[in-house]
């Protein structure tokens, strides 16, 4: 997502709040480096991302956006790597195990 807009990515992610089923999982991976003509960075959409979907007590969205909307969505892993990262998110309280009851 660091090629969208500011704009376009919260966007992006109001739509994923609205739209990712019950149980559906959100992979997030990106390049950690600042890119040439992009003003976003992988870091900075993880922030993001973070904002929208982590713990509620835990976000600035008001300081940094009035108009952003808070997701509940459950962080289930993170991966940083030197050259990228990656989240996974889940629209459910149960871990992977526990939905295929395996646990």
């Amino acid at each position: 997502m660091y090629y969208l807009s500011p704009d376009d990515i919260d966007s992006v992610i109001d739509w994923i709040g609205q739209h990712l089923a019950l149980d559906g999982t959100l992979l997030c991976c990106h390049w950690r480096y600042a890119i040439e003509g992009f003003e976003m960075t992988g870091e900075t959409v993880h922030e993001r991302l973070y904002r929208a979907f982590g713990p509620k007590d835990s976000q600035a969205n008001s300081a940094n956006n009035k108009n952003a909307h808070h997701w509940a969505l459950t962080h289930q892993s993170r991966l940083v790597d030197s050259d990228f990262l990656l989240d996974v998110w889940q629209n459910s309280t149960k871990t992977v195990a526990m939905q295929e009851n395996l646990v």
